[in-house]
């Protein structure tokens, strides 16, 4: 009698088991939908964090090759505006940078502190520029800067006649 009475039991039990379960809806979240919803957005906010890394390299690197491209044009008005000086080679340099240069005494001819001042101005903006001119007799003028850009050296060269 007493099997029986527990096998009455545990079927009673397993009955209003399901019962309950149908009835009885989970409400909330369990522990596992919680995880991926971390795991989901964890990855969301990696992406968005790279993208603006992304974002703010580029943009440094725009504002680097503007103000390359900007020092160029100077130096090609400074050169345009001592054309004599020019054309005799005053300004002409190798490709070199602004601690391999001293500063010109200050009774040391206009081209000589246009040039450093130039390389001076273009240090403070671009990360370690190297920069060269050349000008020709004919008026024909090169100039060069390298820098490091944000991933790779950058060279902008230009040539003008004056």
């Amino acid at each position: 009698m007493y099997w029986l009475a527990l096998a009455h039991l545990i079927a009673h039990s397993h009955y209003m088991h399901n019962n309950y379960m149908k009835n009885n809806k989970q409400k909330g979240l369990g522990l596992l939908e919680v995880m991926i919803v971390v795991v989901i957005t964890g990855v969301g906010l990696l992406g968005i964090a790279k993208l603006q890394l992304f974002n703010n390299q580029s943009s440094l690197g725009s504002s680097f090759n503007t103000q390359a491209t900007e020092h160029l044009e100077e130096m090609i008005a400074r050169l345009r505006s001592n054309k004599s000086s020019a054309i005799q080679g005053d300004y002409n340099t190798v490709l070199v940078v602004l601690k391999d240069l001293t500063p010109p005494a200050t009774n040391a001819v206009q081209a000589k502190k246009g040039r450093y001042n130039w390389l001076k101005s273009l240090s403070s903006v671009v990360p370690n520029p190297q920069a060269a001119i050349q000008c020709e007799t004919t008026g024909l003028c090169a100039l060069a800067i390298h820098y490091q850009g944000t991933q790779e050296i950058q060279k902008h060269v230009l040539v003008v006649q004056l």
